[in-house]
């Protein structure tokens, strides 16, 4: 790849509208000095013989600084952001993050999806309650099952309120048309991920088309999608390695999903393998031919980073490889939080860091 992010040098500075850039970098540099944040030199993370080794402990303040500024600096609307964005939004800052309505009104992001406010993205369905349906997939969900399963990532119970038309319901009542609709086409990552939080890991299901459904059977179906087609699958396959990571720690100690286990541990641990061996001097990850710019590669590197902290002990995270990765990130955001990258990059960008520091906290 020949435009590789390289820290201290931001790539966007050689795009046509680098003086607009320079001037935002300059607008974020001094939001995180006005929160008592550091901003870096331009000095690289990894050259010459005086390169720093980089810590879980060195890197905390970094990512927190980037965490708090990017959310501070973020003015999401909902005249102008999707509810597939507001979504995103919640991973990255969390379900009390306020969005701005009627163009003054803030509210939390749970109270615009949860609360009975005219907005509702849920409808009803043959079947019961579902996310709306869209025939621009992007404005709510572009995959289905993407808002359970990022409910069950943001740690969204089965027991919280909803409204549809005017009725309440709750979580629970999204899962059983869920376990009906779902089968192992292109988006079982995200049905993989709902099933895992919301569904017992012994309870048998059939869906619509009759075929015999469980956990178990959901996790063995991923781990059997060949390597080829889960990398061409949504975001490179990420989806994919988090749903079995996730999915895991619902199915520990569960003997009847042993060998899933052993098979999923060994597929896991060829991944990190390859992102290892991936990895830039920079502290991103490269992943393939289709990683046409340095978006894609973000892109790929903030979504890798996801399913290795939910996968890798704390030990592991703390090791100087994921450290740079972690590194790099909060530069990025340090670069861009006044002119943040496409939502789909920058907040599963935010999730990973955020995900990484909550881990890697004692306590």
């Amino acid at each position: 790849m020949s435009n590789r992010l390289r820290i201290g040098i931001p790539e966007f500075l050689k795009e046509k509208d680098w003086k607009l850039r320079m001037t935002l970098s300059v607008i974020a540099a001094t939001a995180f000095l006005s929160c008592g944040c550091e901003v870096r030199t331009a000095t690289p993370v990894w050259g010459g013989g005086s390169e720093q080794r980089l810590t879980v402990a060195s890197t905390a303040s970094d990512v927190d600084c980037a965490l708090r500024v990017a959310r501070e600096r973020s003015m999401l609307t909902t005249h102008i952001s999707t509810p597939w964005e507001l979504i995103h939004a919640a991973l990255a800052y969390g379900m009390d993050y306020e969005v701005t309505v009627d163009s003054h009104r803030r509210i939390t992001i749970a109270a615009y999806l949860f609360e009975e406010n005219g907005r509702s993205v849920f409808e009803h369905s043959p079947d019961g309650i579902r996310v709306r349906r869209s025939p621009r997939r992007a404005t709510i969900e572009q995959h289905r099952f993407q808002f359970l399963a990022y409910f069950a990532e943001i740690g969204v119970t089965v027991d919280q309120e909803l409204f549809v038309d005017g009725q309440r319901y709750r979580v629970r009542d999204l899962v059983d048309p869920m376990k009906w609709e779902l089968d192992r086409g292109e988006d079982s990552a995200y049905g993989l991920i709902a099933a895992a939080a919301y569904i017992e890991p012994c309870e048998i299901w059939r869906n619509q088309y009759g075929e015999e459904l469980s956990l178990q059977k959901l996790i063995q179906h991923e781990l059997e999608i060949p390597i080829d087609v889960r990398r061409k699958s949504s975001c490179w396959g990420t989806h994919s390695l988090f749903a079995i990571a996730f999915s895991l720690t619902r199915a520990t100690g569960d003997l009847t999903m042993k060998d899933s286990q052993t098979k999923a541990h060994e597929m896991l641990d060829a991944e990190v393998a390859r992102l290892r061996r991936s990895q830039a001097p920079d502290g991103t990850f490269v992943g393939d031919e289709t990683h046409s710019d340095v978006i894609d590669q973000l892109h790929f590197t903030g979504h890798s980073l996801e399913w290795l902290v939910l996968w890798l002990n704390p030990a592991e995270l703390g090791s100087e490889w994921v450290t740079r990765t972690v590194r790099a990130l909060t530069d990025v955001v340090q670069q861009r939080s006044a002119d943040p990258l496409p939502p789909e990059v920058w907040f599963h960008l935010l999730h990973a860091l955020r995900m990484y520091r909550e881990k890697t906290t004692p306590g």
